[in-house]
């Protein structure tokens, strides 16, 4: 008996009612994620040059944490490849049985790793997995070096290349593809720098990047991914001249900013590029005081990360209230692989600052005078040129009035022209090694 009503099917099946829902999935249902698969492997036989027919077996399933729960997939297409290098070598494309096993006898070109891949599709997963055939036996190699250049300069790259070869049952030497070739430039093969693969026909090629003389040879160890045995070449011999350095930007900073000049009590900074950086390198800075031709070494500092040379707290004064006024150069010594290099000469200017003390308007006689005393780090200031300036309550521009010369201990005093103004003053051509000031404005209002 069956009755339908409301999209459900109702069956009567030995006394026991079913219901089964025949409404198909919602619009905008996410579909299923594609169930997880694995290849399982059978090993692959051991091979030899001339004897390299071998039947791969494997097995196509779902993945489940426990063995017994996988459930072979069938009809699914695997694609069988060598994979020593790229690209890959294709071997054939097979289809899985009802019992989700697959199986191919094909004859190898060379050891390596079988790679088994099944690419997925809307229900299933994409999977990969691989067995290596190894070699019963490795035959004989030879390596064969191309010529070297007989120098280079250090920290340099220089292009390697030659070509492998192996030796058949018959006698005959033939390209030997896909054999790892290691290069190392001391003679001692467990201090190998750089690994390359020949390609189809034997040959290699690669860059070194050159850090001292000595041997260089290429060598193979006969591994699982050739015929080829161990070899290793005629060692060459690359000579290694020092190479140029070059120290660039080389500028006096203050707060990180380039400058020509400082104050002495600020100190002095500076900073640099060294090329190329290679790691544990110092450069050197010197000075020249202003009239010497002599340089004084003042201390040798890292080359950090970069390249980069960093200098700071270096004292402005040679003694006390003595700029250290004169010119200053970077250095790099001489190795067996880096040349010397130095700087031109920087000139900096150091000067001691100066300051304007006891600033007032003084009334005397009817007229008015700003008075004050001119100083330095070193003391007052005699015999220096001061200007006086003002502008209008109004008015942005400067006026210059007069010029008048400080006395001793410093003490200057000028003759305000009129009333209602703003007044500065400020020091004109110091002689010696200071810095000009100007003073903060004064109102004289009458």
């Amino acid at each position: 008996m069956r009755i339908s009503r409301f999209g459900r099917s109702v069956s009567a099946v030995s006394g026991f009612i079913a219901l089964a829902l025949s409404i198909g999935p919602a619009s905008g249902a996410i579909a299923a994620a594609p169930a997880q698969t694995v290849i399982v492997m059978s090993p692959i036989r051991n091979i030899a040059y001339g004897d390299s027919t071998v039947t791969i077996h494997g097995t196509l399933e779902t993945r489940a944490s426990n063995a017994s729960d996988a459930r072979p997939i069938a009809g699914k297409p695997v694609d069988l490849a060598l994979q020593n290098s790229w690209p890959r070598k294709d071997l054939g494309t097979v289809t899985t049985g009802d019992d989700g096993t697959f199986s191919l006898t094909t004859t190898l070109p060379e050891p390596g790793m079988v790679m088994a891949t099944y690419s997925g599709d809307a229900d299933y997963g994409q999977s990969k997995s691989g067995r290596t055939a190894r070699p019963t036996t490795h035959l004989p190699a030879r390596i064969t070096l191309s010529p070297l250049p007989a120098t280079a300069v250090a920290y340099s790259t220089v292009p390697i290349s030659g070509n492998v070869e192996m030796q058949t049952p018959d006698g005959q030497w033939i390209p030997a593809p896909d054999t790892t070739v290691r290069i190392d430039d001391d003679g001692d093969p467990q201090q190998t720098r750089i690994a390359v693969s020949t390609d189809g026909s034997g040959a290699f090629r690669t860059n070194a990047y050159v850090t001292s003389s000595g041997p260089w040879t290429a060598a193979s160890t006969g591994d699982d991914w050739t015929f080829a045995g161990a070899a290793r070449s005629a060692a060459q011999t690359i000579n290694v001249a020092p190479t140029p350095v070059q120290i660039s930007d080389f500028t006096a900073v203050y707060n990180g900013i380039p400058v020509r000049s400082v104050a002495a009590s600020q100190g002095l900074a500076f900073r640099a590029s060294v090329w190329p950086y290679v790691g544990g390198q110092t450069a050197d800075l010197y000075f020249r005081p202003r009239g010497s031709t002599a340089w004084k070494l003042m201390d040798s500092y890292p080359v950090e990360q970069f390249g980069d040379v960093t200098v700071s707290g270096i004292s402005g004064y040679v003694a006390k209230g003595r700029p250290r006024e004169g010119s200053w150069q970077m250095r790099t010594a001489a190795t067996p692989l880096l040349q010397a290099a130095a700087t031109q000469a920087l000139p900096v200017q150091v000067y001691l600052s100066t300051s304007f003390h006891g600033l007032k308007v003084k009334k005397a006689h009817k007229k008015a005078y700003l008075e004050g005393r001119l100083y330095s780090e070193n003391g007052p200031l005699a015999g220096q040129k001061i200007a006086l300036e003002y502008r209008t309550r109004k008015g942005t521009a400067e006026h210059r009035v007069t010029i008048v010369t400080t006395s001793k201990g410093g003490a200057f005093q000028v003759r305000l022209p009129a009333s209602r103004r703003y007044y500065r003053v400020l020091t004109t051509k110091l002689t010696g090694d200071y810095d000009g000031v100007i003073s903060r404005e004064i109102y004289f209002s009458g």
